[in-house]
């Protein structure tokens, strides 16, 4: 008899034991994740005031459909432009659009204040440009092939952006550049001016078919020197890289095509509309601080 109590006693002990254990085990699991989780909330809040302090709004997928709608922008691709993007009609655009809005990471979100801080330094001097906020939505690659681009007050990055590794003065660069869409928006007769004063006049957009669509131009073709220009899709288009600059002859009611201008940009940045050629040449001057008097004032 007592040598089965004292078995039952010891058996007893051993299952304490093992529940005691258990118990510690899972008191330590639910502390450790406690106080990660606390952590993590207080990285975030601390993530969320610097990106507030910085003037830094970031959109969810569904704010950033809202702005794409409001731009209007879906309504102004040709058959052309639906079929390069592969969803065919408006209502198939419009759903590859929505579906492929995606939220800031964690990582991409200390990455934007990394660069924004630096972007910001930049701008500093320029009190114009500078206190424009900082918009932004994120997209999957299948947004205009992962470029970045604008809608309305908002830039739009894809994932690229936050993978490739370009170096901090490219992707300075790159926000300027947005940035600047956005500005030439908001500042539209200071904009005008500009590039008038640079041989860029405003003219009634002609209706061509496979004029390439993109979001951060205007609504005007502009005359130079007696010709329009824009992109075109190529016959066999299949990318939205897939274009050529065509040039125009304004005095020709046929509008026949002539020879193209040369140095109508730097070489290398898009010639399709001055809202990029300026956006390009003055975003690259501000990085390598030699921006000259007339764009100064533009953004000042």
């Amino acid at each position: 008899m007592f040598l089965s109590i004292s078995r039952i006693f010891n058996k007893n002990n051993i299952l304490f034991i093992i529940l005691f254990i258990s118990i510690i085990t899972i008191s330590r699991l639910f502390i450790s994740n406690y106080f990660l989780y606390i952590k993590q909330l207080n990285s975030n809040t601390n993530i969320d005031q610097t990106l507030k302090s910085l003037n830094i709004t970031l959109l969810t997928p569904k704010q950033s459909f809202k702005i794409i709608k409001d731009s209007k922008y879906l309504n102004k691709m040709n058959d052309k432009d639906m079929k390069v993007r592969k969803c065919y009609n408006i209502i198939k655009c419009g759903e590859m659009y929505k579906n492929n809005l995606v939220d800031f990471s964690y990582q991409d979100k200390l990455i934007l204040i990394k660069l924004i801080k630096l972007t910001n330094d930049k701008l500093k001097n320029y009190k114009s440009l500078n206190k424009i906020p900082w918009k932004f939505a994120k997209t999957t690659t299948k947004i205009e092939e992962g470029m970045p681009h604008t809608h309305l007050d908002t830039i739009f990055l894809s994932e690229d952006f936050f993978k490739t590794r370009n170096s901090d003065s490219t992707n300075i660069i790159t926000l300027i550049h947005e940035k600047l869409h956005v500005y030439q928006r908001v500042h539209k007769q200071k904009t005008y001016e500009l590039y008038n004063d640079y041989n860029f006049s405003r003219v009634t957009q002609k209706n061509i078919n496979l004029r390439r669509a993109n979001p951060d131009l205007d609504s005007f073709d502009y005359n130079y020197k007696g010709n329009i220009f824009f992109s075109e899709y190529t016959d066999d288009a299949k990318s939205l890289k897939d274009v050529q600059t065509k040039i125009l002859s304004v005095d020709n009611e046929n509008y026949q095509e002539k020879k193209e201008i040369e140095n109508l940009a730097i070489q290398g940045f898009q010639n399709e509309h001055p809202n990029e050629i300026f956006a390009s040449i003055i975003s690259k001057k501000i990085v390598n601080n030699n921006l000259n008097e007339r764009f100064t004032k533009y953004i000042s």
